[in-house]
C-alpha cells in the first residue's frame, strides 16, 4: 500500500509538470501504458494520478474514450481569467478586514519578469493569494496555476506586455497596498479579456511547435 501511494505521489507530480509545460497538444489521448512506462510504474498509480488531475480539470475524462490532454477555448479561458480576478479580490478584501501583521512580503519583481514573465506572474498571485491566511483560497489558486500555466506562457507576447506593465502590481504587492492592488488588477483583467481568441491561437501554437521540437 505504501509503495502504490508513492508511486501515485510521483506520478501525480509529474503529470502536472508535464501538463505546466505544454507537452501534450490539446485534445492528444493519454495512453495509460505508455505514462506507465514512462515512469516506471505499473497502470494502476497512473489511473488514480489521471482520475485526480481530471478532478481537477487538468485533464479530460472522456467516457469510454479515455484520458485526453485538456483543451482551453475563449469561453473557458474568459472564466478562468474571471476566477483568478475575483479570487484575487476576496483575497485581498480579506486581507484589508483581517491582517495578519505580518507587513509586506517579498515577491517577483520587474527583473524576475523580464527573466521569466510566466512564473514572474504565477508568484504574484500567489503572494496575493496567501494575503489571506486562508488555505482554501491557496489551493483554489494553486489549481487556476496549474490550469493557466500553458497561456501564461503566451500571454507575454500574444499581449506584448513588458516590465512596465508588471511593475505597479509588483510595486503594489511589496508595499502591501490592497487598495492599489485592485484597482491595477483590473485592466491586467480587460487586456486577457479582450484577447482570448489570440491566446488560445497562440497557446495551441506553442503546443504544437513542442511536439515538433521532441
Amino acid at each position: 500500500m505504501s509503495l502504490n501511494r508513492d508511486q501515485f505521489v510521483v506520478v501525480l507530480a509529474t503529470l502536472r509538470r508535464r501538463f505546466r509545460e505544454g507537452e501534450w497538444v490539446e485534445g492528444e489521448p493519454l495512453t495509460v501504458a505508455d505514462i506507465a512506462a514512462d515512469c516506471g510504474v505499473s497502470a494502476t498509480p497512473v489511473r488514480e494520478a489521471l482520475a485526480r488531475l481530471a478532478g481537477e480539470g487538468l485533464v479530460e475524462d472522456r467516457r469510454g474514450r479515455g484520458y485526453h490532454a485538456p483543451r482551453i477555448d475563449t469561453a473557458e479561458l474568459t472564466d478562468l481569467y474571471r476566477a483568478q480576478h475575483i479570487l484575487a479580490q476576496v483575497a485581498l478584501a480579506a486581507a484589508r478586514r483581517f491582517p495578519t501583521g505580518r507587513g509586506p512580503q517579498p515577491g517577483p519583481t520587474s527583473a524576475d519578469f523580464v527573466q521569466h514573465p510566466a512564473s514572474a506572474w504565477e508568484r504574484l498571485f500567489e503572494l496575493l493569494i496567501r494575503q489571506a491566511n486562508n488555505n482554501f483560497l491557496v489551493q483554489e489558486q494553486r489549481r487556476l496555476a496549474d490550469r493557466l500555466a500553458p497561456v501564461r506562457r503566451v500571454e507575454p507576447s500574444v499581449l506584448a506586455e513588458g516590465a512596465a506593465d508588471f511593475e505597479p502590481l509588483a510595486f503594489a504587492a511589496a508595499g502591501a497596498d490592497w487598495n492599489g492592488l485592485v484597482e491595477t488588477l483590473r485592466p491586467f483583467l480587460r487586456r486577457r479579456k479582450a484577447a482570448v481568441e489570440s491566446l488560445v491561437v497562440g497557446m495551441r501554437l506553442q503546443s504544437a511547435k513542442y511536439k515538433v521540437s521532441i
